[in-house]
């Protein structure tokens, strides 16, 4: 009868930390951005901030678009074609690689 109670206790005091433990959630404000002082609206996806990289993330052809640039996807190859004056900028997808008029930077 003893080790009965002891579980009950045991599972009582579990189920209070479980219900009355304070979990610090930070807010996230959106990230925002702008154009030629013009605030961006993104279409498809919003911009992320990856806290573990320090890096922010933002939608390639919302921002392309926006500075005039003409943005389409090779889907053969998996990477995205930037152009703007002149200049063309291939963007793969899963490599930090990219390449300007087909010389990689």
């Amino acid at each position: 009868m003893n080790r009965i109670k002891n579980k009950i206790l045991l599972v009582g005091i579990l189920c209070c930390f479980m219900f009355f433990s304070v979990l610090s959630v930070q807010a996230v404000e959106p990230i925002k951005i702008t154009v030629d002082d013009n605030p961006l609206v993104f279409t498809d996806q919003v911009a992320l901030y990856d806290n573990e990289k320090e890096l922010v993330l933002i939608p390639l052809r919302d921002v392309c678009e926006a500075v005039g640039a003409e943005v389409k996807w090779d889907s053969s190859e998996q990477k995205a074609v930037v152009k703007l004056m002149n200049k063309s900028v291939d963007v793969p997808i899963g490599t930090s690689q990219v390449t300007v008029n087909n010389k990689p930077v």
